[in-house]
């Protein structure tokens, strides 16, 4: 990613906050296969520290409602490309 960014580049990363694969086979009552890769925020931020992006700010939510989107933490990780 952060060689595909233009110097001073934004990045937005959104993920599932937890350290569990998650295999789902329902959702919303209709039959499903879907895996859900959590990953805890500070892990993914070190990584892209590491990797050469400045974090702007990190958000953490809970979810919306069970009719509305899966019923997972969910983190969104703003970074920019150190120039």
């Amino acid at each position: 990613m952060l060689r595909a960014l233009q110097p001073d580049g934004l990045l937005l990363l959104a993920f599932h906050i937890g350290d569990e694969v998650l295999m789902e086979k329902e959702l919303w009552g209709k039959k499903i296969s879907m895996k859900f890769c959590l990953f805890p925020t500070q892990e993914i931020q070190a990584y892209l520290e590491g990797a050469g992006f400045r974090i702007e700010d990190v958000v953490e939510r809970e979810p919306y409602a069970l009719n509305v989107e899966y019923q997972s933490r969910r983190a969104y990780i703003f970074g920019r490309k150190v120039l």
